[in-house]
């Protein structure tokens, strides 16, 4: 509903006023003096105001629904949706061999059959992304991030996406960090190890692997799972949001991501040199602080496709 352009009446303005002011936020949970907006100079009250001054110039932005229960169900599909797709690319985990140490795979032989074996290593990441996803749906729009084109699809929300922002940011944030990427492995390839060498290419994660857990999964889980959560966290720590609470959660997401790779380092490498660390750290952040700022930018979408065409380019780079 659009706001009327009319000049308020005095009497109307007052009322309201203090209607907001003494008596609205005490009795509604979440109306409070954040709630009121100023639009084309006038100040009226967003949320559950009482029709009795629908037909003066206070009107309704973005009211919460009548029924409180069909947004919970449109947020249910969100969620629904959202690991559907991550658990797309958890599946895709089964068209890879990965290599287990020798005391873990003596055991797990031991009880389970190779595609078993292949199941059970599937638990872990799904139930980091149920948390995720629990965690991403219940706080995003807590810090004004957004999934504008599933919001769309289950009916969070009636405005379309902007496509052309979320393809073209999408699109060139994804060259751009696999060009970065690829050069940094060219730049650190001189010291890597032998055995990182020789244990990345038995990892070497398929196609699917690439596009579906890379480009999806592990955008659910870091974006809009743990970066969500970090922002939201130092919103409160800092009484509000502003770039720096979003560049933070950027950065930590980020951060963290990379030093999760550093067991794998440890494993492989007996001694590993701090320009290994190095890279570990760096060809593990990059892309995070990318895709971060996509998501803060212009969606959740946007950082899948950055990270989906990140990986093209790597491929095509050999890498």
């Amino acid at each position: 509903m659009k706001p009327v352009h009319s000049t308020p009446c005095v009497l109307c303005e007052t009322v309201v006023s203090f209607v907001v002011k003494n008596f609205y936020h005490k009795v509604h949970k979440g109306f409070t003096k954040g709630t009121r907006r100023r639009v084309d100079g006038r100040i009226f009250a967003s949320g559950h105001f009482p029709i009795l001054f629908k037909k003066c110039n206070y009107l309704v932005a973005n009211p919460p629904p009548a029924n409180r229960t069909f947004m919970n169900k449109q947020k249910a599909f969100l969620a629904l949706a959202l690991f559907l797709l991550g658990l797309a690319g958890v599946a895709s985990i089964l068209t890879m061999d990965i290599p287990l140490p020798p005391e873990a795979e003596a055991i797990l032989k031991a009880r389970y059959s190779p595609e078993e074996i292949k199941i059970v290593l599937l638990i872990n990441p799904t139930i980091m992304l149920l948390i995720a996803v629990a965690v991403g749906v219940s706080l995003y729009d807590k810090v004004q991030f957004s999934v504008p084109a599933l919001e769309r699809l289950t009916g969070v929300t009636q405005t379309p996406p902007d496509w052309k922002g979320l393809l073209l940011y999408g699109a060139l944030g994804g060259v751009l960090a696999g060009v970065l990427l690829s050069l940094i492995g060219l730049l650190f390839k001189p010291v890597l190890p032998a055995e990182f060498t020789e244990l990345s290419e038995k990892l070497q994660p398929t196609l699917a692997a690439r596009f579906l857990y890379g480009g999806m999964t592990e955008e659910i889980m870091m974006r809009f799972g743990f970066m969500t959560l970090v922002v939201w966290l130092f919103s409160k720590a800092f009484k509000g949001l502003r770039p720096a609470v979003y560049w933070t959660g950027i950065v930590v997401a980020a951060i963290v991501f990379a030093l999760g790779h550093f067991p794998i380092a440890f494993q492989s490498v007996a001694n590993p040199s701090p320009a290994f660390l190095a890279y570990i750290l760096i060809g593990n952040s990059v892309g995070g602080v990318i895709f971060g700022w996509l998501y803060w930018k212009k969606g959740l979408e946007s950082a899948f496709l950055a990270h989906l065409l990140a990986h093209v380019v790597m491929v095509l780079a050999g890498g």
